[in-house]
Order: C-alpha cells, then structure tokens, then sequence
C-alpha cells in the first residue's frame, strides 16, 4: 500500500484505491508506544479502592500480556530499525521541500 500526504478522499475513492496517511500512521505509533509502555515499564501493583478496578485496563494488550518483557523485545527490536530509519526519510523529504520552497511549505 503506497504512503501518501494527500488530503483525505472519500469513501469511495478510499476503496478504490487505499493509501497510507499521515493520521494511520500517527495511530500505528502511538498504538505501538502504548503497548511497549504497558509490556515493558513495571510499575508494581497499584493499590485501589476495593470493587472500583478498571474491568478495561488491558483492553487491546490480551496478546501483549502473555509475553515476557525479554520476548517482546525479542519480537519487536528487529523492527524499530526500520520504522526509524522510514521516519528519517519521511523527516528528510520534508525538510528537503521546505528549504526549496525558501522556509515556507
């Protein structure tokens, strides 16, 4: 699926040909930070009011919760290499376009 910074289309447009914009991605980072922060930051058990618990405090994370924090390193290291490296060229291409344009985009 090509990456793109166009404006968003409509519906129909966006079956006929989907892309990848700025916001999925914006949502696939934050996701991605969420559960490398609920996997890997031990924080110890927080103590509550009795029968006041969250029941959705690990909504989403089911999959996340069955690895140790080793084996999530394991499985996610080999590809922060090239988010990173994807991120420095997407910051590159900008700043490329602005100084062309003189500082305004």
């Amino acid at each position: 699926m090509p990456t793109t910074t166009s404006s968003e289309p409509s519906l129909e447009e966006e079956f006929a040909e989907p892309k990848f914009r700025p916001p999925e991605l914006l949502f696939l980072l934050r996701d991605l930070q969420a559960k490398l922060d609920k996997s890997l930051i031990s924080v110890g058990k927080k103590r509550g009011i009795p029968g006041k618990t969250n029941p959705l405090s690990t909504v989403g994370f089911s999959n996340m919760c069955l690895l140790s924090p080793d084996k999530v390193v394991e499985k996610v290291s080999p590809y922060i290499k090239h988010i990173f490296t994807h991120l420095d060229e997407i910051s590159s291409y900008f700043q490329r376009l602005v100084s062309l344009h003189d500082g305004v985009m």
